[in-house]
């Protein structure tokens, strides 16, 4: 049986690796002990702190979002699609979005066993054209390593 924190944790690692390679940095980090550590140190965090201990990912200042990783054994996307692009993990991204300090918004990334990584980005957070796999009325679906490819070439 998959232990669900070490999957998930794999799926952070991953994720920094992505990026770090990407934007050829080493600034991106996991948050320690992820969501748990702000979610049990929040009172003890100044503003400051508390910056960095956004969503998942450590991001650099360059890196304009807050980053929320799923890594996941399934991913109903037929469910996805039929509920116009609600996910199971809507509520805890809009609670980021509320509490967001100096970033424009989230990217939810997410991951199915044995397939490629998928992002979830809300259409109010981007102020440009990105190229979806699924497009709905409040947010786009596609391939992490498409926005990737599109916020680079068009930064």
């Amino acid at each position: 049986m998959v232990n669900s924190k070490q999957k998930g944790n794999s799926g952070e690692r991953a994720i920094v690796k992505i990026l770090n390679e990407f934007y050829n940095t080493n600034e991106f980090k996991r948050v320690p002990m992820s969501g748990a550590f702000s979610t049990i140190h929040k009172n003890n965090l100044t503003e400051s702190e508390a910056h960095v201990f956004q969503g998942d990912i450590i991001t650099p200042d360059f890196f304009e979002w807050v980053i929320e990783v799923k890594n996941v054994k399934d991913v109903n996307l037929y469910k996805i699609f039929t509920d116009c692009g609600h996910t199971k993990w809507d509520e805890q991204l809009e609670k980021e979005r509320e509490n967001i300090k100096n970033k424009k918004g989230v990217i939810l990334v997410f991951k199915q066993n044995n397939r490629e990584w998928l992002c979830k980005v809300f259409k109010k957070d981007f102020t440009i054209e990105v190229v979806p796999r699924m497009e709905f009325v409040d947010s786009y679906i596609l391939l992490f390593s498409d926005l990737l490819n599109f916020y680079l070439n068009n930064k």
